[in-house]
């Protein structure tokens, strides 16, 4: 049982590895999967968020978090680490687009000569903050021993 959750530890930190340096060096230069022209389009907002390292590093190690939160048992399985991994991503996904939404109340531009659709980070790492909240929420829910 040990070397099946050694693979498995393998398997996740490789896809990780391999996922930030996806992002880092050929997805994240040319504007992170085409979603800022999706999202100005469906909502008529233009969210002038910069994409950081430690986006794609949040990003990336998503599975290994996944693992982490499947590590409450002494063995795990590939079904569970996927479950967790699914958890991980769907509370990612909608903590993000509700931080996108305060984005669209709190963030008003200081001048009237800016458009209110132009929309920015109130702080410098706002997505950094947000995305490390999505990740953070099913630690909180998980049930202890």
């Amino acid at each position: 049982m040990k070397v099946a959750n050694q693979k498995i530890e393998l398997y996740v930190l490789a896809s990780s590895t391999v996922l930030f340096l996806l992002l880092t060096f050929v997805i994240g230069p040319t504007n992170i999967f085409g979603l800022a022209q999706w999202i100005q389009k469906t909502t008529d907002y233009y969210f002038a968020l910069p994409v950081y390292m430690l986006d794609y590093g949040l990003i990336a190690f998503i599975p290994f978090f996944g693992l982490l939160l499947s590590t409450r048992s002494r063995s795990y399985s590939i079904n569970r680490v996927g479950a967790n991994l699914l958890k991980l991503s769907l509370s990612v996904i909608i903590i993000f687009v509700l931080g996108l939404f305060l984005l669209t109340i709190i963030s008003k531009p200081p001048s009237p000569l800016i458009p209110e659709t132009l929309i920015g980070e109130p702080i410098p790492v706002y997505s950094v903050l947000v995305i490390g909240i999505g990740i953070g929420i099913p630690f909180l829910f998980r049930k202890r021993n």
